[in-house]
């Protein structure tokens, strides 16, 4: 039922027009501090390779995401990543370098820690892959929290790393995105047509695709490393649906993506 995809990288396209946008790894100064000490809570990564003009997708794809979201809201976070440049208005370039670099073959994808394709599996056997996860003990705890900058327009993202062994024989990045929810708009596939919700979506990654390295003396136990992250908003996204999302990769020597270390989103729960 999969699409085949479409080329991936149009150079210099860009989704949303431009944006000014920095990331760098400094001492946090926030109001909100204490909640940024990193939980040691294990949480499964879930994306959604997607497409406005896919079919499948929103036939089958979006539901399925929305049904894990709101099954694990506490266990899973999720992201709808819009990886194709071709008539997307939601593409973006760090989307379609991420659905390159883990090589994706098709619409709709929907990766558990963007290994695993769990597209079209029925619920029990997505359920006992994401307790799998879920329940074992983390290696590294997370956390992320957002805030409006109404002086300079921007969403200020802060996120707190903390190792909880001795991990600094290996190597990770810390990944900062911004998240929006309730945005109508097409999904072909859908009864709702123009007036779909799109929820869970990714609208930027301010960095490089696998975030910020971790520097080698964060990662002994116990260590905790801060990440801050500012993106000027888009004058499309409505600044009350937006949220973070922090993922910790692990990467191999060469900084190539390995697995899905943690994950954590400053969405609240309702």
């Amino acid at each position: 039922m999969k699409k085949a995809l479409p080329f991936l990288l149009i150079i210099g396209a860009l989704a949303f027009g431009c944006k000014k946008s920095d990331s760098t790894s400094s001492t946090l100064v926030d109001p909100s501090e204490a909640k940024l000490n990193a939980t040691a809570v294990q949480k499964a990564y879930i994306a959604d390779f997607t497409a406005t003009w896919c079919g499948p997708c929103g036939a089958y794809g979006q539901p399925q995401l929305n049904s894990i979201a709101s099954t694990y809201p506490d266990e899973v976070v999720a992201m709808a990543v819009h990886a194709s440049a071709s008539n997307d208005p939601f593409y973006s370039k760090i989307a379609g370098d991420m659905a390159t670099a883990i090589g994706l073959t098709g619409f709709p994808t929907i990766s558990l820690g963007l290994k695993t394709n769990i597209y079209g599996q029925n619920a029990s056997s997505y359920g006992s892959m994401i307790s799998a996860i879920t329940s074992t003990a983390p290696r590294v705890g997370i956390n992320v929290v957002h805030s409006m900058d109404n002086a300079t327009g921007k969403l200020v993202i802060k996120a707190r790393m903390k190792s909880l062994s001795d991990l600094s024989s290996e190597k990770f990045g810390v990944a900062l995105y911004v998240m929006e929810d309730g945005v109508v708009s097409y999904q072909n596939g859908t009864t709702e047509g123009n007036n779909f919700i799109h929820n869970e979506l990714m609208r930027s990654n301010p960095g490089s695709i696998w975030g910020t390295a971790v520097s080698t003396d964060k990662l002994v136990a116990n260590s905790t490393s801060d990440f801050t992250s500012s993106v000027v908003l888009s004058p499309s996204w409505e600044s009350t649906n937006l949220y973070a999302v922090a993922v910790v990769y692990k990467l191999d020597a060469a900084g190539k993506f390995t697995s899905v270390e943690n994950v954590n989103t400053s969405k609240i729960v309702q």
